[in-house]
């Protein structure tokens, strides 16, 4: 039970990678203030976690539709996150401009003219940051693969939970974007991007045997398919 958590926790967090999208967000919100950049942070958590939710309520419904077989829906989705995570492998989605993030406006504002500006704002990055990037067919194939395979009802009503907390990590990565940025730099966050992107890989073949196993009878090791 605890290892299914952990390893959709693990799937998420590969898949959403809050590190090798920061330099985006950065390069995104470049001309805001810092109070600005952090209310936007927290104004994407939360449209993460509901689009993830959504997708956890409405996904296998949506399958069913169109009828489209999980085993089908496994290999195509596995398919979408090989290629999601060779392309963090090879470092694309960290190719940024650093000094075009780290060039932002010295002004002054309350609180509460952050927040205002923040929500005038934030329809601005939440295409392409929020949708696709964060909130793709990647993470939206994790997330319906996960809840079908689900062991059982109570496991089920516990996936949003990890939603939640996949959602908070990402704001708060968001939210210290500045900090994190400099602290670990442009090869830090490289690193990390990559090994996500390892992560993600395992994870993509892993839904393709499952797939594939589902599809035939007796060709694929059983122990190999989960």
């Amino acid at each position: 039970m605890e290892s299914f958590l952990l390893m959709f926790f693990a799937a998420m967090l590969a898949i959403l990678n809050p590190v090798g999208i920061m330099p985006l967000f950065l390069a995104k919100t470049a001309t805001y203030t810092d109070g600005v950049r952090k209310g936007m942070a927290v104004l994407m958590g939360i449209a993460i976690f509901v689009m993830l939710f959504a997708t956890f309520i409405v996904g296998n419904a949506v399958l069913e539709i169109f009828s489209i077989s999980i085993p089908a829906f496994r290999i195509a989705g596995g398919i979408i996150v090989i290629l999601i995570g060779l392309e963090m492998i090879m470092g694309k989605t960290t190719d940024q401009v650093q000094s075009k993030a780290e060039k932002h406006l010295l002004k002054v504002q309350s609180l509460k003219e952050d927040i205002k500006e923040a929500k005038a704002k934030f329809s601005g990055i939440l295409v392409p940051i929020g949708i696709p990037i964060f909130v793709g067919p990647g993470t939206m194939t994790t997330v319906i693969i996960y809840t079908h395979e689900a062991p059982n009802t109570e496991l089920m009503m516990l996936m949003p939970v990890i939603l939640a907390i996949s959602a908070l990590i990402v704001t708060i990565v968001l939210y210290y974007s500045g900090l994190l940025s400099k602290f670990l730099g442009k090869d830090g966050m490289d690193v990390v991007t990559r090994l996500m992107g390892l992560v993600l890989l395992s994870i993509g073949i892993q839904f393709c045997l499952d797939g594939f196993a589902g599809a035939t009878i007796g060709i694929f090791n059983a122990t190999v398919a989960g």
